[in-house]
């Protein structure tokens, strides 16, 4: 009998803990994916999700094949995701409560900074305006747009007349 009684408040323990973290990780993103890795690092924390990788919280939704999540050992902040896949997929929504998406074989979004970075086959779009390219660069205030080909892809640029009007 003590040993049952044991064992249920040992699964009790884990469950309340279970709900605890997931109440916590949601505050901030919910991260799912089919299996993942924790490595620590000098100063930083990475965890690297595999397979249908999934990042998201209220105004964030990353997707792709592989997610790195890193973020600062002393204050447990995001620092930035990296996301790869055929295509990652990053949907935002700005200080402007405007939707910023992207696509890329590679993006880099720095939480810090606001800044996005979509290498391979890139494609930002926000409004009804766009850029494509090699390599998209996106600050999501808007305030920076940069876009490089390479020999097999140009930059293709759209911009809606709203996006000057805002």
């Amino acid at each position: 009998m003590k040993l049952i009684y044991t064992q249920y408040r040992l699964f009790i323990f884990l469950f309340l803990s279970t709900i605890i973290s997931a109440q916590s990780i949601a505050d901030e993103f919910l991260i799912t994916s089919k299996s993942s890795s924790f490595s620590e690092l000098e100063t930083t924390y990475l965890s690297i999700y595999k397979v249908n990788a999934i990042a998201e919280n209220a105004k964030i939704n990353i997707k792709g094949d592989v997610l790195e999540h890193h973020f600062d050992k002393q204050t447990d902040e995001t620092i930035k995701f990296v996301v790869t896949g055929q295509p990652a997929k990053v949907v935002l929504i700005n200080e402007k409560n405007q939707s910023i998406t992207i696509l890329a074989n590679h993006i880099v979004y720095e939480v810090e900074t606001q800044l996005v970075s979509a290498t391979e086959n890139a494609h930002v779009s926000w409004n009804n305006s766009y850029v494509k390219g090699y390599k998209v660069v996106y600050k999501l205030d808007g305030s920076q747009v940069n876009c490089s080909s390479n020999d097999e892809t140009n930059c293709e640029n759209f911009y809606s007349t709203t996006d000057f009007n805002n």
